[in-house]
């Protein structure tokens, strides 16, 4: 037997294992590798540690065989972003989902574990994960100086600055806001969200055209570093009170792409909070024909011009010439008042309406354009005369100084005889003012006397019915007189109808609806002297409604408030929101103040 094994049979047990080892082989070669790892999962985060407004990346990887995934608890966290990669090693894969959170409250915070499940059954999950959110701590103040100075930043690759051109102002006096951003050259920044406003208290802001989805970036030398920049938000700022003013600390959220495969991750940046110092307009060496709001630096032209359109030499008395005044340059040119015109018994001079020629720009450097005035001139006495002087004074804030500017005031040749103030006035409102003369009168004889109809109580008996039938008519006259003439009724109304648009304005205040609570505030104003005065005040620029206003009787300094408190509704309605309840609140009160000033005077309605 055993030479048997000696034989040709002798290789067949070393061929069976081999056959064995080959189909084990291959059998193992075919299971999906898959199925032999078990099933894992793992979450991981970037940082333990954040602030409130900051986000967070949590990754959780999956591998192994399974049915379903279960996401992982976050009821603190906001789920900003979501995205999934998969990776394949030889025939093994593995899957990652990433979530960008933010978190919605401060605390420690938990994620809870992701799971794998498999036929109804937990399979594999992960470690639960804390995460500790801080209050974010507010930046001290620094100096202006260093505010503006971006060496400090040179090294930082991503920060932001609130700049201002100058760290003193005046009250009164515009000056451009800016938030910018600064960034390493390479990165890109694909977008910025506003976590926090800045508190701007003692100014009124306005913002300027939003800047451009693709901004003309520029590139400007930090140090020895060149950066990227460009503005993120222009505003136009104005002061309303002297002292300390507070450019807060705003803080943005930028999407930021620093490597080639255009990869963005968000960061929270924050400006440096540092003070300004707003001055009061000096009383020293304030020249007499200087009026509030006259902040900048102007030129002053005036024209004259007969009714051919051409500059007059030698005139007739009673000739009405127009005098065109143009007030131009930098500076608040809303609140510029009109200039002074000289007083001359030669001449009455009456201003007319304007507004419709004013040219005025706003934008990243200030206020500029021109303002135009123009007066009714009508020579009243014979001679050699001298035209209107035109006097216009301001305070210059760049040089801390008053500026006088006078414009006009040459020769004119008066012809004719003398008239009268009272007759040009008439004449330039095509009245004729003239006494009515001719008027009889009727005599009464000294005749033979009447018992009945000389005795008074015939008289009053007598008049007894034509009383009642009169106190009838007048009734319904007066109520013919209001169906058609509306307008005297709701002057009646007017208080009524603006304590209605008052509380529309207070709804909207309790609503955070900032536009509109200084929009109904605007409304509620205009609509007082409309209904109360018959002034036309919606289709009027501001010096237009003041001067109206007086006319009709209201005080100059009560004037001056409403069109005080309308301006304010034109810039607050754009300051940022941040202490716009106070401000709203404050707004309201002054405006329910004003308006019980307004109803003590009886105003003359306009025609």
């Amino acid at each position: 037997m055993c030479g048997a094994l000696n034989g040709p049979d002798r290789g067949r047990p070393l061929a069976l294992f081999i056959s064995v080892g080959l189909v084990l082989c291959i059998a193992a070669w075919a299971t999906p590798a898959a199925a032999q790892a078990p099933p894992r999962v793992t979450a991981t985060v970037d940082q333990g540690r954040i602030a409130l407004y900051e986000e967070l990346q949590l990754s959780v990887s999956l591998e192994g065989s399974y049915d379903e995934y279960q996401v992982p608890k976050m009821d603190d966290f906001q789920v900003v972003q979501e995205g999934m990669t998969q990776v394949l090693t030889g025939r093994r894969s593995s899957v990652t989902r990433n979530y960008t959170l933010r978190p919605k409250r401060a605390g420690t915070l938990q994620i809870g574990p992701a799971r794998l499940t498999r036929g109804g059954r937990v399979v594999a999950q992960s470690d639960p994960l804390t995460i500790t959110v801080a209050e974010p701590e507010a930046l001290a103040p620094v100096t202006a100086a260093e505010a503006a100075d971006l060496t400090r930043h040179a090294n930082d690759g991503l920060f932001l600055q609130m700049a201002t051109p100058r760290s003193v102002y005046y009250v009164g006096e515009p000056f451009p806001l800016s938030l910018e951003v600064y960034y390493q050259v390479g990165w890109q920044v694909t977008g910025a969200d506003l976590v926090t406003s800045p508190k701007l208290d003692g100014l009124l802001v306005e913002d300027l055209r939003s800047p451009s989805r693709d901004p003309q970036v520029q590139r400007t030398r930090v140090g020895s570093t060149t950066l990227n920049h460009y503005p993120l938000v222009q505003q136009l700022a104005t002061p309303l009170r002297a002292g300390r003013v507070l450019i807060d600390s705003a803080t943005l959220r930028l999407g930021l792409s620093t490597g080639l495969l255009g990869a963005s991750r968000r960061y929270t940046r924050s400006t440096e909070p540092y003070y300004i110092e707003v001055r009061e307009v000096p009383p020293a060496g304030r020249p007499a024909t200087f009026d509030e709001g006259n902040l900048g630096r102007f030129d002053l032209t005036a024209s004259l011009t007969d009714d051919h359109g051409r500059t007059p030499t030698s005139v007739p008395t009673g000739q009405r010439m127009v005098m065109r005044v143009e007030v131009s340059g930098t500076g608040n040119l809303i609140t510029v008042k009109p200039p002074r015109v000289r007083a001359s018994d030669a001449f009455d001079v009456q201003s007319l309406p304007g507004g419709v020629e004013d040219e005025i720009v706003k934008d990243e450097r200030g206020i500029r354009g021109k303002r135009t005035f123009q007066y009714i001139v009508t020579p009243l006495s014979p001679g050699a005369q001298v035209a209107p002087q035109v006097t216009f004074a301001f305070f210059d804030p760049a040089s801390g100084e008053y500026v006088t500017k006078e414009a006009l005031g040459g020769p004119l040749e008066v012809t004719g005889e003398r008239v009268t103030g009272e007759k040009s006035a008439a004449a330039l409102s095509g009245e004729d003012v003239r006494p009515i003369f001719g008027v009889d009168r009727a005599r009464l004889d000294a005749g033979g006397r009447e018992p009945l109809s000389s005795l008074p109580l015939y008289w009053g008996l007598l008049g007894l019915p034509l009383l009642g039938f009169v106190l009838v008519e007048a009734r319904w006259r007066l109520r013919e007189r209001d169906r058609r003439h509306p307008g005297q009724r709701a002057s009646r109304s007017a208080h009524a109808n603006s304590k209605k648009r008052l509380r529309a304005a207070e709804q909207a205040m309790r609503d955070h609806l900032v536009k509109d609570f200084y929009g109904q505030i605007a409304r509620t104003l205009i609509g007082y002297l409309e209904e109360r005065a018959n002034i036309p005040a919606t289709g009027m620029t501001h010096d237009e409604v003041r001067a109206a206003a007086r006319d009709a009787g209201y005080p100059g300094e009560l004037a001056d408030r409403v069109i005080v408190e309308m301006e304010n509704c034109d810039f607050a309605r754009f300051a940022p929101h941040g202490s716009a309840s106070e401000r709203m609140r404050e707004t309201l009160d002054r405006t329910s103040a004003l308006l019980g000033e307004l109803d003590r005077v009886s105003p003359r309605r306009r025609p």
